[in-house]
């Protein structure tokens, strides 16, 4: 094989078949957004064998602001490569690999490899908290409900939903004051943000 090259090389989502863009898409300000960089010879010939680290740099912009982070870049040693970047806000991104000083570009003409749109910021699970009067009491047999509201890892409320939320109600003792046992219980969560627009 031969040395790298941009002609042929790629940058995508780290979930395999993922595009570069719907990599960024799905991704969450405040969380590693991570890429696969492929490298690949002047012949589309793919290596097999990493040490091209040094060759490369991929730039992230944040359109919005024109901040531009250079992502870090970990060699796997089999000819493919991880580069990550944690975006700070929400907003479009453009991301560019280069590759021996040349832009790797999907199609001649345009100025990025690829670019997306992060909508959601990540919940930080240490300041996230349940709020309501049964996070205080439970009556055994009447539904109770409460709200957990999520945060983000600078401790402002999150203000859209679609995160993983499970919660887990641990009883304070192992037995009741009649000496039944108790039992740890996940209850339902529903995402309210789908209700409420």
């Amino acid at each position: 094989a031969g040395a790298i090259s941009p002609q042929f090389s790629t940058l995508r989502g780290i979930v395999p078949g993922q595009t570069l863009e719907r990599a960024v898409n799905s991704a969450k300000a405040l969380q590693w957004l991570n890429f696969t960089i492929s490298a690949v010879d002047q012949y589309n010939n793919v290596l097999t064998v990493g040490g091209d680290a040094t060759k490369m740099f991929v730039q992230v912009v944040r359109v919005q602001s024109k901040e531009e982070v250079t992502a870090v870049i970990s060699d796997n040693g089999n000819g493919t490569y991880v580069a990550s970047f944690m975006p700070s806000l929400t907003g479009t991104y453009t991301v560019l690999l280069v590759i021996n000083g040349v832009k790797v570009l999907p199609i001649a003409g345009l100025a990025v490899t690829g670019q997306g749109i992060i909508r959601q910021v990540a919940v930080y699970a240490p300041f996230t908290k349940a709020e309501g009067a049964a996070v205080e009491k439970i009556t055994a047999g009447v539904a109770s409900f409460f709200e957990v509201q999520a945060y983000d890892e600078q401790g402002r409320i999150k203000a859209a939903g679609g995160d993983v939320v499970a919660v887990e109600i641990v009883p304070a003792t192992s037995r009741n004051n009649y000496g039944i046992a108790l039992k740890s219980h996940r209850p339902l969560v529903t995402d309210q943000s789908r209700f409420n627009p």
